[in-house]
């Protein structure tokens, strides 16, 4: 089985991608981009011989992308131009297999939905992704679940390919993708928004995926992939997530007049999602999946944290904290920043964590659960009355409105 690729970095109507294309290549980059695709298609027949047929008739072009400011591989497709993957060169044969993968998903349900409607027109709904900093639509949901249910079936089956020094890796890559993918899917289930044959495609991934849920993973790499992955849910909430202002309001007043606060109820309380990425994304998130996916390089860059390293990284004494698993060092510092200063969504996504990890009380749980909420009357507090709450002392507070509404 062989792999017949153009590699293009030249045909106009192939400028089609949110990325920037290398505008040309030298007979270096080209030996070093026909080394990578051949290693990588090495992996693909070898471990996944099905997947490898599938590209073998759809993938006629590769597109070399420009990697991102930080090096990390981007990659995209597009229904402009099927049969093409625009990606740049990953640091690895097995990281450009998954990439290709990845891609291949998104080329494939192009066609599908050239085909089918899958989903019905959209309502502006936004809601969050797994796998993206920013708020996603119905459709961009959609498309995010089947390539990453791909990526999962890549790392379920190559996790026991990896090196001996790489299978942590590989463990974590398939748990932390299969759950992943899997809220989402409940998500688009439960939505709506899908067609008659959109339901029936995301009910056979929905089975897919909990058949694979069940699959023996190491407790270490769960508990890695679990944080990655709880990191980045509650720093999007933190960021995106707007609660009600007139509940908001109404707390906030109860808190500063000692009054016992209303019931909230459990389910839910009344918000909307803020569309627009508000900062840069913060390093100690790519930490966390270092600390499984490059676990030498990790430790390299906390080893020579200092000032200067700190400073350079953007993270602060509570940060490294959490990412050394020091809980009660983390609560200590996050809850010390936001009680002496106004701070970002980072300080309140990093308490959430480390609250609820190691605190077995109902303000951990509320912070874990209710970040926006918590977030938004304490930002109201100090905003109306200039007094900034110990942020565990208010989260208990609202967990015992909570818990009185739900005894009811």
């Amino acid at each position: 089985m062989s792999l017949s690729v153009d590699l293009d970095a030249t045909t106009p109507n192939l400028d089609r991608f949110r990325h920037r294309r290398m505008e040309r290549l030298s007979k270096r980059d080209v030996r070093g981009w026909t080394e990578r695709i051949s290693g990588a298609w090495r992996v693909l027949t070898d471990h996944h011989p099905d997947t490898a047929e599938a590209m073998s008739v759809a993938v006629q072009t590769i597109v070399p992308l420009q990697p991102d400011l930080a090096g990390s591989t981007v990659a995209a497709t597009s229904p402009a131009v099927f049969g093409a993957i625009a990606m740049s060169l990953a640091a690895d044969d097995v990281t450009f297999a998954e990439t290709l993968v990845h891609e291949f998903q998104h080329l494939k349900l192009c066609g599908i939905l050239d085909l089918f409607p899958l989903v019905q027109p959209g309502n502006g709904t936004l809601s969050y992704a797994p796998w993206r900093d920013d708020p996603r639509p119905v459709r961009g949901l959609l498309h995010g679940a089947y390539a990453y249910l791909g990526v999962t079936r890549f790392w379920r089956v190559q996790r026991w390919r990896m090196p001996p020094e790489q299978t942590l890796r590989g463990h974590a890559e398939f748990f932390r993708r299969c759950g992943e993918t899997l809220a989402v899917v409940e998500g688009l289930l439960s939505s709506g928004r899908l067609t008659a044959e959109g339901r029936q495609f995301v009910e056979v991934a929905e089975e897919r995926l909990r058949h694979w849920r069940r699959d023996a993973v190491p407790e270490s790499a769960r508990h890695l992939a679990s944080a990655a992955s709880s990191e980045h849910r509650l720093t999007w909430e933190a960021r995106h997530v707007s609660v009600d202002p007139r509940l908001v309001a109404r707390l906030a007043e109860a808190w500063t007049a000692g009054k016992t606060p209303e019931p909230i109820e459990s389910a839910s309380t009344p918000h909307r999602v803020k569309p627009a990425h508000q900062g840069p994304a913060h390093a100690r998130g790519n930490l966390l999946t270092m600390r499984y996916a490059d676990p030498e390089r990790f430790r390299t860059l906390l080893e020579r944290e200092g000032t200067d390293g700190r400073a350079a990284l953007r993270l602060s004494a509570a940060d490294i904290a959490l990412l050394h698993d020091d809980m009660p060092a983390a609560i200590a510092g996050y809850r010390a920043e936001i009680i002496r200063r106004p701070t970002g969504p980072e300080v309140w996504s990093g308490l959430a964590m480390a609250a609820g990890d190691s605190l077995p009380d109902p303000a951990a749980a509320m912070l874990r659960r209710r970040l926006p909420l918590v977030l938004a009357v304490h930002t109201a507090i100090h905003a109306t009355h200039g007094s900034r709450s110990d942020p565990l002392d208010l989260a208990g507070w609202l967990a015992d409105a909570e818990g009185t509404e739900s005894s009811r």
